[in-house]
């Protein structure tokens, strides 16, 4: 997890330290991020995983992850498309692990208060069906009826290039599947083509 986390800051610092470029307005726009992520549960839930990554050898990793988003533009300053927000929290020793992933798959909307998409401060929001799956190492899953998940973001973008742009984000995501709600506090990186 350490390496990680000294990998993150480290592209971070790379990418604003990297000379801003013009951003050209495309047709559609393309947006993939990962980072890490703090995930809360419902109790029992909450306190079991808990009690788990508590016991010696366990090992938890939670991430969270944007993918496959597609985006049209609105306006100079704004896209709204689809992606799957995703979040993992994976318990594990040098046996067993099992992992938790819950989702948003919903539309997406961006606004950049910069001059151009993908430049700049940001806000973004997300709304959809969302869906939790329980798998382990042993190919056991579970998988929840549907739900309804919404998410409110921040972030900060960097063009790189004329069709290349670095976000960085935090988001906040509530998910409200079979009457719990989970919900995930991320920090990621991305990039929008």
């Amino acid at each position: 997890m350490k390496k990680s986390v000294t990998a993150l800051f480290a592209t971070v610092g790379l990418a604003l330290m990297a000379p801003s470029a013009h951003a050209e307005l495309e047709d559609w726009y393309f947006n993939w991020n990962i980072g890490m992520a703090r995930n809360h549960y419902a109790s029992p839930l909450e306190e079991t995983m808990n009690a788990i990554a508590d016991l010696p050898g366990v090992e938890r990793t939670q991430l969270a992850m944007d993918m496959f988003g597609f985006y049209i533009p609105v306006d100079d300053q704004s896209i709204i498309g689809f992606v799957i927000n995703s979040s993992g929290d994976q318990l594990a020793d040098s046996v067993y692990s099992m992992q938790l992933n819950t989702y948003i798959y919903g539309a997406s909307y961006m606004n950049f208060f910069q001059a151009e998409i993908g430049e700049g401060v940001f806000v973004r929001a997300d709304a959809g069906m969302a869906r939790g799956v329980i798998i382990d190492s042993e190919n056991n899953s579970s998988t929840s009826d549907w739900g309804f998940g919404v998410l409110g973001g921040v972030g900060y973008g960097i063009p790189i290039s004329s069709e290349t742009r670095i976000l960085l984000g935090m988001d906040y995501a509530l998910k409200k599947i079979e009457g719990d709600n989970y919900t995930t506090l991320s920090f990621t990186i991305g990039g929008l083509w």
